[in-house]
């Protein structure tokens, strides 16, 4: 994971910048850290929320988790220097941290990572069992969970983080010599890495099929670029298993296409 460093940078410097009211409480940014430092900052995040709770419109307050780096085989859990984070560890921790009486914790969950999808359909079903207490808001997740999330040198950036990085840059198509000269010397790489940002799945085209992104709006709303969409159940207990096959139902559907919800 050569970018993983460069992933991070942005998405400090992006959330930071472009976030939710939220991110500007509390950041922080780990380098290659160890699980008793994530557990610090949720903590560090949580006490910081705390000091708002007594604002009228306060429900509980959010966090934003982005991670770029390895993803654990099967389960997509987050690799750390000294050990593997679950799913399931994860959101108990944002629980044990939040205070019953602020309402629910708000949690964005931004994944540039392999198996990204196995750790958000653990992490929903996890936060159906503690609908009082949890409730992700929006996600973006870089693969699906039987996908690995490919770099590219030529990039710097983990693939997807690329592509979310660049479809802030505002270009025009007509306008860009880099592609002229591109197709002039019949240079595929820099013709993808162009033609990127005017396609609604830009990561899929560029791992040639192989990767496929994850996105969830307000809560309910989950998509898979380029194919089908499907609303997760509200006050609904389900399962990791229910996810991972309403997601593969959706990526095989058409885009703009909606699915009904696995049943149990």
């Amino acid at each position: 994971m050569r970018f993983t460093k460069a992933d991070g940078k942005f998405f400090d410097e992006h959330f930071g910048e472009h976030g939710s009211d939220y991110s500007t409480v509390s950041r922080q940014w780990l380098i290659e850290p160890v699980v008793s430092e994530l557990k610090e900052a949720l903590h560090n995040a949580a006490v910081a929320l705390s000091y708002h709770a007594d604002k009228k419109s306060w429900n509980g307050g959010g966090i934003i988790i982005c991670y770029a780096g390895h993803g654990a085989d099967i389960c997509g859990a987050l690799i750390l220097r000294d050990g593997h984070v679950t799913a399931q560890e994860l959101g108990q921790w944002i629980v044990d941290e939040a205070i019953p009486s602020e309402g629910h914790r708000h949690v964005d969950l931004v994944l540039d990572s392999c198996f990204a999808g196995a750790f958000l359909a653990e992490f929903l079903a996890f936060a159906s069992q503690n609908s009082r207490s949890l409730w992700i808001t929006d996600a973006r997740i870089a693969s699906l969970h039987n996908e690995e999330a490919w770099e590219h040198r030529e990039l710097g950036h983990g693939t997807w983080t690329y592509t979310f990085r660049s479809s802030f840059e505002a270009r025009n198509l007509s306008g860009s010599a880099d592609l002229a000269t591109a197709v002039n010397l019949n240079n595929q790489r820099i013709i993808q890495k162009e033609l990127h940002r005017f396609i609604p799945n830009p990561v899929t085209y560029l791992t040639e099929g192989q990767q496929h992104v994850v996105e969830i709006t307000n809560g309910h709303y989950v998509e898979v670029q380029g194919g089908g969409s499907f609303s997760l159940p509200l006050d609904e207990v389900f399962t990791a298993d229910q996810v991972k096959r309403t997601l593969i139902r959706a990526l095989h559907a058409p885009m703009g296409e909606t699915v009904d919800f696995a049943a149990p």
